[in-house]
């Protein structure tokens, strides 16, 4: 028998993209009869699920389920799969990849989805399915939910409850099944398998005749993403059917494997080339360039933060043309009267005003706190309204964990008039909109740097609306209080370059996340950064650091009483970076200290170096 005749893989395409083809893998357009003429001409090399015995028509509700369809009708291997065009198999067991940014034929062979070596694994397995997960996709045990409650949150209670009470009565040998699965916190997705052809026609009479009494009892949802209600019921259906069919053939050969996506050019890596990097040219020292602006700043931080809001402030201060005033309003969470003298030591640099608000933990008693990370001050500006002088009506929030590169006054006189807020689109923000179920024309911002319009926010009861936002969307609140302003401030916000707040994984390019911003747009931040944010756990103050720019945080501490924290090897890196080499003895580095706003260099407190 020939190899196409032995196992088909159709690869499901609904737009033009890299073609991965062989004998066994084949490209089949999904949708093609509701296609635009202009994709039906891209995707002409290919099968069209429009073709035979075929749903092509339901596409749109039904999603890859037509190209399914299409292969139980017109294709007779003795094992058939699926595939997405970005989301392949890893039939290799003892890697890990999970990502690449071209489908060749040498990389199949290194994820073990060339013809040959499908075939060999095929003839030790019945069924190859995707990696089991928990329930949500950040896997946080506080907060993993049934199969059930998952699926409701994320789509509609109503129809599931109608797949449930259809397998009741037509399949009852599945209630069990269907219970074990609905009270489980496990799960796998996709829609996608390899399985020999018994099990599969099997599971194709089961579901679709689940899913075409589903279609009579239900309307199709008006939202475009929920609207792919039958996609999102077979991913639920077919682990109901597997955990059945192990019940049946305990015997019978399947094994989870994880796949591979491939990442689209918005989301490749950034080539960083440090030789282009532009970073702070530190205005108030090196220019005569001033300017006017009164600029209102806001930190939330406690004594654990204080050391790295202090090199933000450097920073700030550095790179700010003279004639900007700034005033800070630090939100203090338990600040010491000792780190509170030390930061007002920063007045060397260049004078500020510094105003120091006492908040009360408790109010935030009941809000989660998930990310190691990050402490619960990070909730403190929710109240800003209430708790910021009468006389401020905007002011910029920056996290702790940032270095400002460029003169901040750009971003303060940001018009946003109309606008609850300003600020820059999150890393992730299409899944996070898909996740709180808001408006998908709306972005979902980085809430570490924020232009906040504090009259608008008085004037339109931002403290309630955001409190009722929390109270009934508590469940799906994972991301604290970046949740809570987006969920609240949706469609109210103004969205502003990349370069605003470079987040770390256009540096780093560890994971495939969903966002608008286009690979072009990444690259200038990243070469061109306004400010540096340094996400998730990669912070520059550890040792396990990768950030390529993590030795910004430690040039601007060395700005601040904190300046003996930066470690001791990392001193002398430091420091090179500000003066030509000087001989020293070495027995004496341990005491080396650059003072920047001296421009000397000293040991044991004497200069021995003036720039």
């Amino acid at each position: 028998m020939n190899k196409k005749d032995k196992i088909k893989i159709f690869v499901a395409y609904h737009k033009d993209a890299q073609r991965v083809k062989s004998d066994i893998l084949t490209p089949i357009h999904v949708g093609r009869a509701v296609a635009s003429e202009k994709t039906k001409a891209e995707l002409s090399d290919m099968i069209g699920d429009d073709t035979g015995d075929n749903i092509s028509v339901k596409n749109p509700n039904y999603c890859e389920l037509t190209a399914l369809y299409w292969a139980w009708k017109n294709c007779d291997a003795d094992y058939v799969g699926l595939c997405h065009y970005r989301r392949f198999f890893n039939l290799n067991f003892y890697n890990s990849i999970d990502t690449t940014y071209n489908f060749t034929p040498d990389f199949l062979k290194t994820i073990k989805m060339d013809d040959k070596s499908i075939e060999d694994t095929m003839k030790n397995l019945d069924i190859v399915l995707p990696s089991i997960y928990n329930t949500h996709p950040f896997g946080l045990p506080k907060y993993t939910m049934t199969n059930y409650d998952f699926y409701c949150q994320e789509h509609t209670k109503e129809h599931l409850d109608t797949v449930i009470d259809i397998i009741h009565n037509d399949f009852p040998q599945y209630s069990d099944s269907v219970k074990e699965y609905m009270q489980s916190k496990k799960s796998f997705f996709f829609n996608m398998f390899i399985m020999k052809r018994k099990y599969f026609d099997d599971y194709m009479e089961w579901l679709f005749h689940i899913l075409n009494k589903v279609e009579k009892e239900l309307p199709i949802p008006e939202d475009a993403y929920q609207s792919r209600i039958y996609g999102f019921l077979a991913e639920r259906l077919l682990n109901i059917f597997i955990i059945q069919l192990k019940k049946q053939n305990p015997s019978i050969k399947i094994y989870h494997t994880n796949s591979v996506v491939y990442s689209a050019d918005c989301y490749k890596p950034v080539h960083l080339n440090k030789t282009k990097i532009s970073l702070g040219q530190q205005k108030y020292l090196n220019s005569e360039e001033t300017a006017q602006n009164e600029i209102n700043i806001v930190f939330s931080v406690d004594d654990k933060y204080i050391q790295h809001c202090s090199a933000t402030i450097a920073s700030i201060l550095l790179n700010s043309a003279k004639g900007n005033h700034f005033n800070f309003y630090i939100l203090d969470g338990g600040i010491s009267l000792k780190n509170k003298e030390k930061l007002n030591k920063l007045k060397k640099l260049r004078d500020f005003n510094v105003t120091y608000i006492k908040i009360n933990n408790d109010d935030f008693k009941d809000l989660p706190l998930n990310r190691s990370y990050i402490s619960i001050a990070t909730y403190y500006r929710l109240l800003l309204p209430q708790i910021l002088p009468s006389n401020v009506n905007k002011v910029i929030y920056l996290d702790a964990d940032i270095i400002v590169e460029s003169d901040i006054s750009e971003f303060w006189n940001t018009d946003i008039s109309d606008y609850a807020c300003a600020a820059v689109e999150d890393e992730g923000s299409l899944y996070q909109i898909k996740r709180l179920k808001l408006p998908i024309k709306n972005l979902y911002f980085n809430a570490g740097v924020m232009l906040f319009n504090i009259d608008y926010l008085r004037k339109n009861d931002f403290i309630k609306n955001w409190q009722k936002y929390f109270n009934e969307n508590k469940n799906i609140i994972l991301l604290q209080d970046q949740d809570i302003l987006n969920g609240t401030l949706n469609g109210k916000c103004k969205f502003l370059p990349l370069k605003w707040n470079a987040n770390g994984r256009i540096y780093s390019n560890d994971h495939i996340i969903e966002h608008e911003y286009t690979w072009e747009e990444a690259t200038e931040a990243a070469h061109h950064p306004a400010i540096i944010h340094y996400t998730d756990k990669n912070k520059p103050w550890m040792k396990s650091c990768s950030h390529p720019l993590k030795d910004e945080y430690l040039k601007y501490l060395e700005c601040t009483p904190w300046r003996h924290k930066i470690p001791l090897y990392k001193s002398c890196y430091v420091v090179s970076k500000f003066i030509k080499p000087v001989q020293i003895n070495r027995r004496k580095f341990i005491s080396l200290r650059w003072n920047k706003h001296e421009k000397s260099l000293r040991i044991f407190g004497r200069i021995i170096y003036n720039a």
